[in-house]
């Protein structure tokens, strides 16, 4: 982030700088330390950001948006004001209104740029309500009150409809973690979404969270891809180190379920987690070729911070002191592994680059 945002200030320096997201609502003190960025949004971002652009068009600082940490002056005289956190919402539908033409016709400038090979990409929900310990979720969660929104079927169906004709897209991929966790919402959305808007899609699905009735009714709508959070084959690490809660019964069926119903699964996975040895890590390769799985996709374990696990590496001494800005998110470690050591991990990581090309 600091080098980031030191590049951007050096090409752009009249541009406004402002980062956002989990990593941003779990450590906003992370402006304290960056001089080139100017505020960091903490928790929803949508009023906070339309308030700061209404703010900069009409000449002012924008310094007291509820939402937003801003900084002013350089050196020693910068001074950061930490305004309180926006309230989130009682319907979630508002956070819905989002110009999704916007990033593709800018990239349309680009020689290279295919409209064709773009899926229209949308979260229909804010939150989650699982406490996985590799995930941030549990720490955004308490941060935000407890809350979690789901806009509703209507209200889902209208923005599908209105974001496809604006950019042209004839494929909708779903970044909700938690599509089929509300049985009745997914129900009726999937059924709307077969008459209303009828266009395949890619989803994430978690197992154990989903059954058969699910899979026949994701088919019937024209679901052309399904990603499912395995993790590890380890029945150790998978649960009592990632706490994901999901036994080797429930992997099986849900991946049973898809593959007779044509669907195909691209399998998530780790490797490099807290007390996984080599030996551990085989268990998720054999798990996916007893799965006969065609796609997986295998990523280095990066501890996000206020995850569960980020704390356990943390009391175990197996992060580095200071920021390592050397290391790639999901292509690196940053950790001191005992049993798995970087040149291991970077081993298996090459190969893996290997079999994809």
């Amino acid at each position: 982030m600091h080098q980031l945002s030191a590049v951007i200030r050096r090409e752009f320096p009249r541009v406004f700088q402002i980062y956002g997201g989990p990593h941003a609502t779990l450590q906003p003190e992370i402006l304290l330390a960056a001089p080139d960025l100017d505020a960091v949004c903490v928790s929803l971002g949508e009023e906070p950001s339309l308030h700061l652009l209404e703010q900069l068009r009409a000449g002012r600082d924008g310094t007291r948006i509820a939402g937003l940490w801003v900084a002013s002056g350089t050196g020693e005289e910068r001074v950061v004001r930490q305004n309180p956190q926006q309230e989130w919402p009682d319907d979630a539908d508002i956070l819905l209104g989002l110009d999704h033409a916007l990033f593709l016709n800018e990239l349309e400038r680009f020689d290279d740029f295919d409209r064709a090979e773009h899926n229209l990409e949308i979260m229909l929900s804010q939150g989650c309500p699982h406490s996985c310990a590799l995930c941030s979720n549990r720490a955004l969660r308490e941060a935000q009150g407890g809350r979690f929104l789901r806009s509703s079927v209507g209200a889902s169906i209208d923005v599908l409809q209105k974001a496809l004709a604006a950019t042209g897209l004839h494929r909708i991929e779903f970044h909700d973690e938690i599509l089929t966790v509300d049985k009745a919402w997914f129900r009726e959305f999937i059924g709307r979404h077969a008459s209303e808007v009828a266009v395949p899609f890619w989803c994430n699905l978690p197992a154990g969270a989903f059954d058969e009735e699910d899979v026949r009714a994701l088919k019937l709508t024209g679901v052309q891809r399904v990603f499912l959070g395995l993790e590890s084959g380890n029945d150790l690490v998978r649960n009592a180190v990632l706490k994901k809660a999901i036994t080797r019964r429930q992997l099986e069926d849900s991946v049973r379920w898809l593959k007779e119903y044509g669907v195909p699964v691209v399998t998530q996975n780790l490797f490099g987690v807290p007390s996984q040895t080599p030996g551990m890590f085989i268990d998720t390769i054999r798990m996916n070729a007893s799965l006969r799985l065609e796609f997986m996709i295998l990523s280095v374990f990066h501890p996000y911070p206020g995850s569960e696990i980020e704390e356990t590496c943390r009391e175990q001494g197996l992060l580095p002191d200071g920021e390592r800005s050397d290391v790639v998110e999901r292509a690196d470690t940053m950790l001191s592994l005992p049993g798995l050591p970087r040149r291991d991990i970077l081993f298996y990581q090459q190969q893996r680059a290997v079999r994809q090309v």
